[in-house]
């Protein structure tokens, strides 16, 4: 049995992805990077809710934590989290928050290309995000494949 994990990275871009999961194996499969905040996040929610209500999926999204940024603190991110928060509430949907960490702190791009879920490019890089709180899930779910890529890591 497949089970599904629904990756949220929340901002003014949020990533998404879909990351597939049996005992043997870990594989990406839809990603998605967000324009608008809240109002991107609602329309692409609005678009592919019978498929994720189909899949019966658990949500893992990156917590908020106020810092300043270069142009002041943005809010974004905690009205996304908010806002699928609500939505998956709505639809009895499980969601598990994640503590930010910062790129490559807690999966490392090399065990995202060992997995084969690493997405190149600027342009993927909320979705990117999002794969890496999945793996960290999985990596604390102690899923072999994931303990495996990290431990070439070492």
């Amino acid at each position: 049995m497949t089970d599904i994990l629904l990756g949220v990275d929340p901002g003014q871009r949020t990533g998404i992805c879909c990351i597939y999961f049996a005992p043997g194996s870990v594989q990406l499969g839809s990603y998605f990077d967000i324009p608008n905040g809240v109002s991107g996040v609602l329309e692409w929610w609005t678009r592919h809710l019978p498929t994720i209500k189909a899949s019966s999926c658990t949500i893992v999204m990156e917590d908020f934590t106020t810092r300043e940024g270069k142009f002041g603190i943005d809010h974004t991110p905690e009205r996304v989290i908010g806002a699928v928060k609500a939505l998956a509430d709505m639809h009895g949907i499980k969601v598990i928050m994640r503590p930010p960490a910062g790129r490559l702190k807690q999966v490392p791009d090399a065990v995202l290309r060992r997995l084969g879920v690493h997405l190149a490019g600027k342009g993927n890089r909320n979705a990117k995000e999002a794969v890496r709180h999945c793996v960290a899930v999985l990596k604390a779910r102690k899923h072999p494949a994931v303990l495996a890529a990290f431990d070439e890591e070492v």
